[in-house]
């Protein structure tokens, strides 16, 4: 959206017409994978606008390296600690 809209900032509702508009499939759960997105630090909330992202500098250079995959590990989060709970107390 930065490079062929111009856009600055975005939306989750931006971002599903822009799935649409490339002809790309729809993630299964984008909300997830826009949080997943933030806490990488690939995208950060534009402050005094809610519920609108930017790009950091760190997700311009993945999206420009393809997403390769010794990024994704070094970007690999650790699992939800509610998450990480919840097996704990299934595996007792």
């Amino acid at each position: 959206m930065k490079l062929y809209e111009g856009k600055e900032t975005f939306s989750v509702s931006d971002m599903r017409k822009a799935f649409e508009s490339a002809a790309e499939p729809m993630p299964g759960n984008l909300n997830r994978d826009v949080n997943w997105t933030a806490r990488a630090g690939w995208i950060a909330p534009k402050h005094g606008m809610k519920g609108m992202f930017y790009l950091t500098s760190s997700g311009e250079e993945a999206v420009n390296k393809k997403f390769p995959g010794e990024l994704l590990e070094r970007t690999r989060l650790q699992p939800n600690s509610r998450r990480s709970s919840k097996k704990s107390l299934k595996k007792s």
